[in-house]
């Protein structure tokens, strides 16, 4: 694992923009599950870039329990007609003939204050060595953080999973305790609000939330034990991934062509958009608000859901 880094442009101090770049923000969820799910949601939490003040939003505080054993909780359920989706379907330019000269362009720069920053590899001794990645299937993640740790899906059996350090560098040892799932790993992620927690999707439809301890570089035996496990899905997982800004929530998907959202607090699955795909989901983002939530599958297709109140957005367009 490589760093790059990408350092702003040297200038002096009175002419470099304040926010360039900015100091990192408070991880501090805007909100709860109850919030977020009984919607709609409040005002997420602005944070100004100069005084790190916090403006609007939630004023409750973030939890750190770890999840509970499961309650049983109705789960929203909606099927998604076909009449739903808006086709967009942009005819191919009129053909123009090009002429024998062509004058050339006069280019225009423009003014930007990230106009002089690129990429800049790090040193060796910046790097991590000895990754031994899982490379038996191309559909998962190969490395994700979230600004504590980061994952590594391992090779071997069992769903095996390296948590790192963010700041770790050198040479891995050849031996440390790894999460393993117990079936084969097809997703994961780790939560923004809580360093140590982890989401590991498997091929035998489940979910599986490990509290990650922190002596796993310096143990060899794997960790198996388990905070909750979320069922709900009849085939394997295809994506896994907590929301930006709704503490301890997950939204993910499967082969069964279905969309589940979860409260991980409970352990519990609080609403389904059934049929939503044609194909394996193969990437999700969410709007900027946390209230949409966009999907492409391998169809080629992108489709937008408001996931919280277990419905479908029109839209539906060939990506790419």
């Amino acid at each position: 694992i490589a760093p790059v880094r990408f350092p702003p442009q040297k200038k002096p101090k009175k002419n470099s923009p304040a926010d360039l770049p900015p100091p990192p923000p408070e991880k501090k969820a805007p909100w709860q599950p109850s919030e977020w799910l009984g919607g709609p949601p409040t005002p997420p939490l602005l944070i100004n870039l100069n005084t790190r003040a916090i403006i609007g939003g939630s004023s409750s505080s973030p939890t750190t329990s770890s999840p509970s054993s499961p309650v049983p909780t109705p789960a929203k359920t909606v099927s998604v007609p076909k009449s739903v989706y808006v086709d967009i379907y942009e005819p191919a330019p009129p053909k123009v003939e090009t002429p024998d000269y062509v004058p050339k362009e006069v280019k225009v720069v423009r003014q930007s204050k990230y106009r002089h920053i690129s990429g800049k590899g790090t040193k060796k001794e910046s790097q991590v060595d000895n990754i031994k990645l899982e490379t038996s299937s191309a559909e998962f993640s190969c490395l994700r953080t979230n600004g504590t740790l980061m994952g590594v899906p391992w090779v071997g059996p069992g769903g095996r999973l390296a948590i790192l350090p963010i700041n770790k560098t050198g040479r891995l040892p050849d031996d440390f305790s790894l999460i393993e799932a117990g079936s084969n790993l097809m997703d994961f992620d780790l939560s923004p609000f809580h360093s140590s927690l982890v989401a590991i999707g498997t091929e035998d439809a489940h979910i599986r939330i490990f509290d990650a301890p922190k002596d796993l570089l310096t143990t060899k035996a794997n960790f198996t034990k388990e905070s909750a496990d979320l069922r709900g899905h009849t085939r394997k997982i295809g994506t896994v991934n907590f929301h930006p800004l709704a503490d301890n929530v997950i939204v993910s998907t499967s082969q069964d062509r279905s969309i589940r959202l979860w409260d991980v607090s409970t352990a519990s699955e609080k609403g389904i958009v059934k049929d939503a795909f044609n194909d394996m989901v193969q990437a999700v983002a969410f709007s900027f608000a946390g209230d949409l939530t966009a999907f492409v599958a391998k169809d080629r297709r992108l489709k937008l859901f408001d996931t919280r109140k277990a419905t479908a957005v029109a839209v539906r367009c060939f990506s790419h």
